[in-house]
Protein backbone atom coordinates (compact mmCIF):
# COMPACT_ATOMS: atom_id res chain seq x y z
CA UNK A 1 0.00 0.00 0.00
CA UNK A 2 3.03 2.27 0.00
CA UNK A 3 2.18 5.54 -1.75
CA UNK A 4 -1.24 4.32 -2.86
CA UNK A 5 -3.52 5.98 -0.28
CA UNK A 6 -5.23 9.38 -0.34
CA UNK A 7 -7.01 10.50 2.83
CA UNK A 8 -9.61 13.27 2.80
CA UNK A 9 -9.83 15.24 6.04
CA UNK A 10 -12.81 17.45 6.79
CA UNK A 11 -15.43 18.42 9.33
CA UNK A 12 -18.90 17.02 8.54
CA UNK A 13 -20.90 19.17 6.09
CA UNK A 14 -17.72 20.54 4.50
CA UNK A 15 -18.25 18.82 1.15
CA UNK A 16 -15.69 16.02 1.45
CA UNK A 17 -18.20 13.50 0.11
CA UNK A 18 -18.37 15.53 -3.12
CA UNK A 19 -14.59 15.57 -3.42
CA UNK A 20 -14.54 11.82 -2.77
CA UNK A 21 -17.05 11.23 -5.58
CA UNK A 22 -15.12 13.54 -7.93
CA UNK A 23 -11.79 11.81 -7.32
CA UNK A 24 -13.51 8.47 -7.90
CA UNK A 25 -14.11 9.63 -11.50
CA UNK A 26 -10.38 9.85 -12.20
CA UNK A 27 -8.65 6.95 -13.90
CA UNK A 28 -6.77 4.60 -11.61
CA UNK A 29 -8.54 5.91 -8.49
CA UNK A 30 -11.14 4.05 -6.42
CA UNK A 31 -13.06 5.66 -3.57
CA UNK A 32 -13.77 3.66 -0.42
CA UNK A 33 -17.55 3.09 -0.72
CA UNK A 34 -18.16 3.78 2.99
CA UNK A 35 -16.14 5.45 5.76
CA UNK A 36 -13.68 3.05 7.37
CA UNK A 37 -13.44 4.89 10.73
CA UNK A 38 -10.28 2.82 11.13
CA UNK A 39 -8.44 5.53 13.06
CA UNK A 40 -11.26 7.00 15.16
CA UNK A 41 -12.71 3.60 16.12
CA UNK A 42 -9.60 1.43 16.17
CA UNK A 43 -6.11 2.82 15.71
CA UNK A 44 -6.63 5.68 18.18
CA UNK A 45 -7.43 3.21 20.96
CA UNK A 46 -4.52 0.96 20.02
CA UNK A 47 -2.03 3.83 20.10
CA UNK A 48 -3.38 5.12 23.39
CA UNK A 49 -3.16 1.66 25.00
CA UNK A 50 0.37 1.10 23.68
CA UNK A 51 1.68 4.45 24.91
CA UNK A 52 -0.14 4.57 28.25
CA UNK A 53 0.12 0.94 29.38
CA UNK A 54 1.45 -1.79 27.13
CA UNK A 55 4.82 -0.29 26.22
CA UNK A 56 5.76 0.32 29.85
CA UNK A 57 4.55 -3.12 30.87
CA UNK A 58 6.74 -4.81 28.22
CA UNK A 59 9.82 -2.86 29.28
CA UNK A 60 12.90 -3.81 27.23
CA UNK A 61 10.79 -6.13 25.09
CA UNK A 62 8.70 -3.25 23.73
CA UNK A 63 9.37 -2.74 20.03
CA UNK A 64 7.91 0.47 18.61
CA UNK A 65 8.87 -0.37 15.03
CA UNK A 66 7.14 -3.74 15.11
CA UNK A 67 4.06 -2.35 16.82
CA UNK A 68 3.62 0.47 14.30
CA UNK A 69 4.22 -1.92 11.40
CA UNK A 70 1.47 -4.20 12.72
CA UNK A 71 -0.92 -1.26 13.22
CA UNK A 72 -0.19 -0.04 9.70
CA UNK A 73 -0.97 -3.49 8.32
CA UNK A 74 -4.29 -3.46 10.18
CA UNK A 75 -5.16 0.01 8.87
CA UNK A 76 -4.18 -1.04 5.35
CA UNK A 77 -6.58 -3.99 5.29
CA UNK A 78 -9.85 -2.28 4.20
CA UNK A 79 -8.00 -0.04 1.75
CA UNK A 80 -6.11 -2.96 0.22
CA UNK A 81 -9.39 -4.83 -0.13
CA UNK A 82 -10.85 -1.94 -2.12
CA UNK A 83 -7.87 -1.88 -4.46
CA UNK A 84 -8.06 -5.64 -4.93
CA UNK A 85 -11.78 -5.45 -5.73
CA UNK A 86 -11.44 -2.61 -8.26
CA UNK A 87 -7.97 -3.12 -9.73
CA UNK A 88 -7.24 0.58 -9.12
CA UNK A 89 -3.80 1.98 -8.39
CA UNK A 90 -4.86 4.49 -5.73
CA UNK A 91 -7.58 4.46 -3.09
CA UNK A 92 -9.17 7.57 -1.54
CA UNK A 93 -10.90 7.44 1.85
CA UNK A 94 -12.98 9.82 3.97
CA UNK A 95 -14.22 9.36 7.53
CA UNK A 96 -15.56 12.49 9.24
CA UNK A 97 -13.78 11.96 12.57
CA UNK A 98 -10.32 11.41 11.09
CA UNK A 99 -9.37 15.09 10.80
CA UNK A 100 -8.84 15.40 14.56
CA UNK A 101 -6.34 12.51 14.32
CA UNK A 102 -4.33 13.98 11.49
CA UNK A 103 -1.09 13.86 13.53
CA UNK A 104 -1.12 10.09 14.21
CA UNK A 105 -2.35 9.44 10.68
CA UNK A 106 0.59 11.27 9.13
CA UNK A 107 3.01 9.41 11.41
CA UNK A 108 1.56 6.04 10.42
CA UNK A 109 1.17 6.98 6.74
CA UNK A 110 4.16 9.20 5.81
CA UNK A 111 3.83 7.93 2.23
CA UNK A 112 0.14 8.84 1.84
CA UNK A 113 -1.37 12.03 0.44
CA UNK A 114 -3.75 14.03 2.63
CA UNK A 115 -6.33 16.51 1.36
CA UNK A 116 -7.80 18.97 3.85
CA UNK A 117 -11.24 19.99 2.54
CA UNK A 118 -12.32 23.33 4.00
CA UNK A 119 -15.68 25.08 3.97
CA UNK A 120 -16.63 28.38 5.60
CA UNK A 121 -17.23 27.43 9.23
CA UNK A 122 -20.25 29.70 9.53
CA UNK A 123 -22.09 27.69 6.90
CA UNK A 124 -20.86 24.38 8.32
CA UNK A 125 -22.26 25.29 11.73
CA UNK A 126 -25.57 26.35 10.17
CA UNK A 127 -25.85 22.98 8.44
CA UNK A 128 -24.85 20.93 11.48
CA UNK A 129 -27.29 22.85 13.70
CA UNK A 130 -30.17 22.45 11.24
CA UNK A 131 -33.24 20.41 12.31
CA UNK A 132 -32.03 17.58 10.06
CA UNK A 133 -28.76 17.04 11.96
CA UNK A 134 -29.58 18.69 15.28
CA UNK A 135 -26.11 19.54 16.58
CA UNK A 136 -25.90 22.07 19.39
CA UNK A 137 -24.62 25.27 17.71
CA UNK A 138 -21.85 25.80 20.27
CA UNK A 139 -20.71 22.18 19.79
CA UNK A 140 -20.67 22.56 16.00
CA UNK A 141 -18.68 25.80 16.21
CA UNK A 142 -16.10 24.28 18.54
CA UNK A 143 -15.82 21.18 16.38
CA UNK A 144 -15.16 23.18 13.21
CA UNK A 145 -12.55 25.39 14.86
CA UNK A 146 -10.76 22.49 16.59
CA UNK A 147 -10.70 20.42 13.39
CA UNK A 148 -9.26 23.20 11.27
CA UNK A 149 -6.65 24.11 13.86
CA UNK A 150 -5.47 20.49 14.01
CA UNK A 151 -4.93 20.50 10.25
CA UNK A 152 -3.55 24.04 9.99
CA UNK A 153 -0.79 23.12 12.45
CA UNK A 154 0.50 20.65 9.83
CA UNK A 155 -0.11 22.63 6.64
CA UNK A 156 3.65 22.88 6.02
CA UNK A 157 3.92 19.13 5.51
CA UNK A 158 4.57 18.44 1.80
CA UNK A 159 1.97 15.65 1.58
CA UNK A 160 -0.87 17.73 3.07
CA UNK A 161 -2.88 19.72 0.53
CA UNK A 162 -5.62 22.25 1.24
CA UNK A 163 -8.63 22.89 -0.98
CA UNK A 164 -11.71 25.01 -0.31
CA UNK A 165 -14.97 23.44 -1.42
CA UNK A 166 -16.22 26.87 -2.52
CA UNK A 167 -13.32 27.12 -4.98
CA UNK A 168 -13.91 23.59 -6.24
CA UNK A 169 -17.60 24.22 -6.81
CA UNK A 170 -16.95 27.56 -8.54
CA UNK A 171 -14.32 26.24 -10.99
CA UNK A 172 -14.16 22.46 -10.62
CA UNK A 173 -12.16 21.69 -13.75
CA UNK A 174 -9.21 23.95 -13.05
CA UNK A 175 -9.09 23.51 -9.27
CA UNK A 176 -9.46 19.73 -9.46
CA UNK A 177 -6.75 19.47 -12.14
CA UNK A 178 -4.39 21.45 -9.91
CA UNK A 179 -5.23 19.28 -6.89
CA UNK A 180 -4.77 16.08 -8.92
CA UNK A 181 -1.29 17.19 -9.92
CA UNK A 182 -0.34 17.90 -6.33
CA UNK A 183 -1.36 14.42 -5.18
CA UNK A 184 0.42 12.67 -8.03
CA UNK A 185 -2.45 11.95 -10.41
CA UNK A 186 -2.50 12.51 -14.17
CA UNK A 187 -6.19 12.46 -15.13
CA UNK A 188 -7.39 12.67 -18.70
CA UNK A 189 -9.50 15.58 -19.87
CA UNK A 190 -12.49 13.22 -20.05
CA UNK A 191 -12.01 12.16 -16.43
CA UNK A 192 -11.74 15.76 -15.31
CA UNK A 193 -14.94 16.60 -17.19
CA UNK A 194 -16.76 13.76 -15.41
CA UNK A 195 -15.40 14.88 -12.05
CA UNK A 196 -16.37 18.49 -12.75
CA UNK A 197 -19.90 17.34 -13.53
CA UNK A 198 -20.09 15.68 -10.10
CA UNK A 199 -19.11 18.99 -8.51
CA UNK A 200 -21.69 20.94 -10.49
CA UNK A 201 -19.52 22.34 -13.28
CA UNK A 202 -19.58 25.77 -11.63
CA UNK A 203 -23.34 26.11 -12.03
CA UNK A 204 -24.44 25.21 -8.48
CA UNK A 205 -22.94 27.70 -6.02
CA UNK A 206 -23.02 26.81 -2.35
CA UNK A 207 -25.22 28.74 0.10
CA UNK A 208 -23.39 31.57 1.81
CA UNK A 209 -26.06 33.04 4.09
CA UNK A 210 -25.97 31.37 7.51
CA UNK A 211 -28.12 32.79 10.26
CA UNK A 212 -26.38 35.63 12.14
CA UNK A 213 -26.46 33.56 15.34
CA UNK A 214 -24.33 30.81 13.80
CA UNK A 215 -22.02 33.21 11.99
CA UNK A 216 -21.52 35.08 15.25
CA UNK A 217 -20.33 31.95 17.07
CA UNK A 218 -17.63 31.25 14.51
CA UNK A 219 -16.62 34.92 14.20
CA UNK A 220 -16.02 35.02 17.96
CA UNK A 221 -14.51 31.57 18.44
CA UNK A 222 -12.53 31.17 15.22
CA UNK A 223 -11.77 34.47 13.50
CA UNK A 224 -8.12 33.38 13.26
CA UNK A 225 -9.17 30.13 11.58
CA UNK A 226 -11.42 31.93 9.11
CA UNK A 227 -8.57 34.26 8.17
CA UNK A 228 -6.07 31.41 7.82
CA UNK A 229 -8.47 29.63 5.46
CA UNK A 230 -8.98 32.74 3.35
CA UNK A 231 -12.48 33.75 4.44
CA UNK A 232 -13.59 37.29 5.21
CA UNK A 233 -14.19 37.93 8.89
CA UNK A 234 -16.52 40.27 10.71
CA UNK A 235 -15.68 41.96 14.00
CA UNK A 236 -18.64 41.28 16.32
CA UNK A 237 -20.13 44.08 18.35
CA UNK A 238 -19.73 43.92 22.10
CA UNK A 239 -23.30 42.67 22.48
CA UNK A 240 -22.84 39.96 19.85
CA UNK A 241 -19.56 38.91 21.41
CA UNK A 242 -21.19 38.64 24.83
CA UNK A 243 -24.07 36.61 23.40
CA UNK A 244 -21.69 34.23 21.64
CA UNK A 245 -19.52 33.78 24.72
CA UNK A 246 -22.61 33.04 26.80
CA UNK A 247 -23.75 30.39 24.31
CA UNK A 248 -20.26 28.89 24.13
CA UNK A 249 -20.08 28.71 27.92
CA UNK A 250 -21.98 26.80 30.58
CA UNK A 251 -25.13 28.93 30.16
CA UNK A 252 -25.44 27.85 26.53
CA UNK A 253 -24.90 24.18 27.34
CA UNK A 254 -27.54 24.22 30.09
CA UNK A 255 -29.98 26.04 27.81
CA UNK A 256 -29.42 23.55 25.00
CA UNK A 257 -29.94 20.61 27.38
CA UNK A 258 -33.17 22.17 28.65
CA UNK A 259 -34.44 22.79 25.12
CA UNK A 260 -33.59 19.21 24.20
CA UNK A 261 -35.55 17.89 27.17
CA UNK A 262 -38.49 20.09 26.22
CA UNK A 263 -38.45 18.83 22.64
CA UNK A 264 -38.37 15.23 23.82
CA UNK A 265 -41.26 15.85 26.22
CA UNK A 266 -43.37 17.41 23.46
CA UNK A 267 -42.59 14.50 21.13
CA UNK A 268 -43.58 11.99 23.82
CA UNK A 269 -46.82 13.87 24.45
CA UNK A 270 -47.68 13.84 20.75
CA UNK A 271 -47.06 10.09 20.57
CA UNK A 272 -49.26 9.51 23.63
CA UNK A 273 -52.10 11.43 22.00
Amino acid sequence: MHGRVIFLLATPESGAEQVLAALDCLGGVAAAPVPTHVFSQGVESLLDTWISRTKEALGDKADDARFFADVRQLADAPLAARLAATGAERVVEYSHDHIRLIGPMMVLYPDAQFVHVVRDGRQVVANLASPLLGWAPFEAARRWCDDQRAAIALWEQPNLHVVRIEDLRADPGEVLAELAGRIGLEPSSEDLASAADVLGDGERPLPTDPKPRYANLVDVLGSDVLSACGYDTAEPTRARRWAAQAELGAVGEVTWAALGALRRAKAARREAE
